[in-house]
């Protein structure tokens, strides 16, 4: 590429990011205009230094920004969530390209890209839920995040609860269309069946149909019973994964302690009437350079 005339590397960005980097150091540049293109560009910066210590020069490797965009936009938080990256109190990569480059507005995105530590918070805009989640990068400062609609991450688990609840039903169907036809001929085992099917159809999986072998209906026994494990499997995972969800979402990832979410929660609770309204208290402690044992984590 041939470079425009009078072009001298050493003011360039990278170059002067470069003298103030030690040895073996990286730096990360911030967005600036490239010199043949005008395309905006981070640059990642290393000194060179000869055997003596000298100064020999600075190598530098630039990221074109638009394919970075272009790289986040392929990260998706399920159907409507999204990721974007901040650099100091700026946007460096967002599926908005308006917001590039540009001071945060938001004071809760803010303080948590000015601060190296985990951050998570809620949102509520038009009517939904945004769940904020973002990670600091110790090396070049930057701040990762991912936003999820609440409603949008929980469609999964209700779309395999209500599959579990219609599989559960059209068990409990197809049983009872067998108790009504062989009813009479089979006495004893179809009233256990049944009642099994009944155990099932309240929740009770662990319910399960015993009949001699080489009986009527002892394969069909032999399937209930296997449709009926596999039912309890996958509400068993199901239970477990939005046990996961709820406690992401009301409990700090450090502490495992109730987070203002909890609060809320249990606040709505309590006004609603569902809850039982209780003396409560919120202690707060300070622990001195709790930030060092925190970074050591």
């Amino acid at each position: 590429t041939q470079l425009p005339a009078g072009y001298d590397p050493r003011v360039r960005p990278w170059y002067l990011l470069g003298l103030d980097l030690t040895s073996g150091e990286i730096g990360y540049s911030d967005i600036y205009p490239y010199i043949n293109t005008g395309e905006n560009v981070i640059s990642l910066s290393v000194k060179v230094q000869d055997p003596a210590g000298k100064l020999a020069g600075v190598l530098s490797i630039v990221l074109d920004v638009d394919h970075l965009i272009q790289w986040n936009d392929q990260d998706w938080i399920g159907t409507e969530g999204y990721t974007f990256v901040t650099a100091g109190d700026k946007y460096l990569i967002h599926p908005d390209k308006s917001l590039i480059n540009q001071t945060i507005q938001d004071p809760e995105i803010l303080s948590a890209s000015l601060s190296d530590l985990k951050a998570t918070f809620d949102q509520s805009i038009a009517g939904d839920t945004l769940v904020f989640n973002s990670r600091p990068n110790q090396r070049t400062g930057w701040v990762v995040w991912a936003v999820g609609v609440k409603s949008d991450l929980m469609k999964p688990f209700w779309l395999q609860i209500r599959s579990s609840l219609l599989a559960s039903l059209l068990i409990l169907f197809v049983m009872m269309f067998f108790i009504a036809f062989f009813s009479k001929y089979m006495t004893r085992e179809l009233k256990h069946l049944a009642g099994v099917a009944r155990a099932v159809s309240r929740g009770d999986y662990s319910a399960r149909v015993n009949v001699p072998s080489g009986t009527e209906i002892s394969e069909l026994a032999e399937t209930f019973n296997q449709m009926v494990a596999q039912v309890q499997q996958k509400t068993a995972e199901l239970q477990n994964a939005l046990e996961i969800l709820d406690q992401a979402y009301t409990r700090d990832a450090l502490t495992g302690l109730p987070n203002r979410n909890a609060i809320r929660t249990l606040s709505s609770a309590e006004a609603d009437g569902s809850e039982e309204r209780k003396q409560r208290a919120v202690i707060f402690l300070n622990i001195d350079d709790f930030r060092l044992i925190n970074d050591a984590l």
